[in-house]
């Protein structure tokens, strides 16, 4: 396994639904998830990668008014990669930031439509992630 703070340019997209996140003492966090992972496959010189990029809440971010709630989640690999959750009445948003510049706005009415809207597309250029090699290439003899 490869930890680095690299980028990927290219690759196709998987998307995931993460679990709820349950703090104790905080029941107004339950509505949020527990973390957020994108990720992306790829090949490097013949090598088969994924490239991951993990981002967990910020729970002291959480803010409420009258008409939403939201919470702040960083990238493990790179904090300065961020991704603000918000939930309304009827509804969620996810804005991604990387290099302070908004990459990925994503919307639904529910949870699963939301995370599949937020997490398919995968990795965003120029966003810190974790590489991991799936299978080495075979060595001429």
């Amino acid at each position: 396994m490869i930890e680095t703070n690299t980028t990927i340019v290219r690759a196709p997209r998987y998307g995931f639904i993460p679990n709820k996140l349950e703090v104790e003492g905080r029941p107004e966090l339950s509505d949020f998830p527990f973390n957020i992972l994108f990720m992306s496959f790829l090949a490097v010189r013949g090598v088969d990668m994924s490239a991951t990029a993990l981002y967990e809440p910020d729970t002291e971010t959480y803010l409420e008014d009258a008409e939403k709630r939201s919470v702040v989640y960083r990238n493990k690999y790179g904090p300065e990669n961020e991704l603000v959750v918000t939930r309304y009445g009827d509804r969620w948003e996810g804005a991604k930031t990387t290099d302070g510049k908004v990459v990925l706005l994503a919307n639904g009415k529910t949870w699963k439509d939301f995370f599949v809207q937020l997490t398919i597309v995968g990795l965003s250029k120029g966003e810190k992630c974790y590489y991991e090699i799936l299978k080495k290439p075979e060595t001429a003899n």
